[in-house]
């Protein structure tokens, strides 16, 4: 299975990359069973530890600290979490989960 291909939770059948949205905040319906899926949001609370953390170290690499150092680590935090959020898509696969079980 390539890391794209993910399985639906509800009845196990696999969904390619080209049947999956790219954008499903709302969510798409499996192919098969019809029930709603999404992304699961897992790696995002692992993509901003990993952002907090690597803006915290650029904080105290460039000693700064205090209220200096919180205003710096939120204006690092915004754009680092994209990097590092993408960065994390090239490596893991989000698997789905059920929005609801219409």
């Amino acid at each position: 299975m390539a890391l794209y291909e993910r399985p639906c939770p509800s009845c196990g059948v696999i969904i390619s990359q080209m049947q999956s949205p790219v954008w499903n905040a709302k969510g798409f319906r499996c192919p098969k069973c019809g029930m709603l899926l999404r992304s699961s949001l897992g790696d995002l609370r692992l993509s901003w530890i990993m952002t907090l953390t690597i803006s915290a170290a650029i904080c105290l690499r460039v000693g700064v600290s205090g209220l200096k150092a919180i205003y710096l680590l939120l204006a690092l935090a915004v754009p680092l979490s994209f990097l590092v959020h993408a960065l994390l898509g090239l490596f893991i696969s989000r698997p789905f989960e059920l929005i609801s079980k219409e």
